[in-house]
């Protein structure tokens, strides 16, 4: 089973071919036609393949929209809520696909710093989870500091001390269960000791943490669906081609809306004061009190900056500007949003899970 599955026309070899590579080196696996091995029949492999892949990425260029086939696997993909689609062209979408947010990597020369691949990345990892590489370093990271090698200083990202905030003595694994030892040396049953309270803290914290970031990511997903929709509109009725700048494109066209279009732009705004802001205000809240979390996974200090960096924007921006309907705050502030965090924080509350319940 490969992670991602790239659908393409055969006379854009070369450009799946770099994407395909460049996917590799994130971690990922990626399935794509070359890999046919010969005497496979050729269908039956492709549907294999396409169904057993987690994501589906559709080349979109001036053959590939005329291709049934790449068609075909992209509607495959849309229904079962695993396409990342990717316009390697300047064309016009299909009906079905015209809707959905695309990234676009016109030009690409195979890259990998550029901000359109790292966007592309981050919509990969929304639906597959973080690349392996990702994951183990921030494993590796965290066993490292659970038994003091390295200080949060020397990660990756993170300048930031946790004052009041102690380091534990020794890393908490999930479903760790803790006995008193009893006089004959045996050991007693399960206690209500400060580790085992401790323990139970952070898996609580964490599942909280969980939920919180569940609303966000839901409601991102949804005001995305919408911003896409209105900028589409937008841009027929504008006749504008390319690429945007959402926000500064919103607010320069806020009073020339139509009826139409203004409400599509009130739905999403809705969004923003919301569950948006619902959701960070909850993170944020969990991550204060229970600062435990930040010690045992320390890519969440880099959590807690985003997000009150966001909720200040929020409050003494957003609240005070109609003619804004989105709130992003990114890398270009210093404070983007840790790629993969929410898969990795659901993974580690699934372990704990399963620890607590075979102890």
């Amino acid at each position: 089973m490969s992670d991602i599955f790239i659908s393409y026309k055969r006379e854009e070899q070369a450009t799946a071919r770099k994407l395909a590579n460049a996917l590799e080196t994130q971690g990922w696996s990626v399935w794509w036609d070359p890999k046919l091995r010969a005497g496979e029949r050729f269908n039956d492999v492709i549907e294999k393949a396409l169904k057993e892949s987690k994501c589906v990425v559709v080349m979109w260029s001036k053959r590939s929209v005329e291709s049934q086939y790449v068609k075909h696997e992209a509607n495959y993909a849309m229904k079962r809520n695993k396409l990342v689609p990717l316009m390697i062209e300047e064309v016009e979408l299909p009906f079905r696909f015209e809707d959905l947010h695309t990234p676009s990597l016109l030009d690409w020369d195979g890259s990998k710093d550029i901000s359109e691949f790292r966007r592309l990345v981050e919509d990969i990892a929304a639906i597959v989870g973080p690349p392996a590489t990702t994951r183990q370093k921030t494993q590796r990271a965290e066993r490292e500091v659970g038994h003091g090698t390295i200080s949060r200083d020397k990660l990756k990202g993170g300048s930031t001390r946790l004052p009041g905030v102690e380091q534990p003595k020794r890393k908490l694994e999930p479903g760790t269960v803790f006995r008193d030892k009893l006089k004959d040396g045996s050991q007693g049953p399960e206690t209500g000791s400060r580790e085992a309270e401790a323990h139970h803290k952070v898996e609580d914290g964490l599942r909280e943490l969980v939920e919180a970031l569940r609303i966000t990511r839901t409601a991102f997903r949804a005001q995305v669906t919408r911003r896409d929709q209105l900028v589409k509109q937008m841009q027929r009725r504008l006749r504008i081609r390319g690429a945007i700048q959402y926000d500064e494109f919103f607010r320069h066209s806020f009073k020339t809306m139509t009826v139409d279009e203004k409400a599509l732009f009130d739905w999403i705004r809705a969004i923003t004061e919301d569950q948006l802001k619902e959701g960070n205000a909850k993170a944020l809240a969990v991550l204060e009190r229970h600062p435990q979390l930040l010690v045992r996974y320390p890519r969440l200090v880099d959590l807690k900056q985003h997000l009150m960096f966001w909720l200040n924007k929020y409050d003494r921006v957003f609240s005070r500007h109609e003619d804004m309907c989105l709130l992003y705050v990114g890398v270009g502030d210093g404070v983007g949003y840790p790629r993969g965090l929410h898969a990795e924080m659901e993974e580690e509350l699934a372990n704990a899970s399963q620890g607590t319940e075979s102890a």
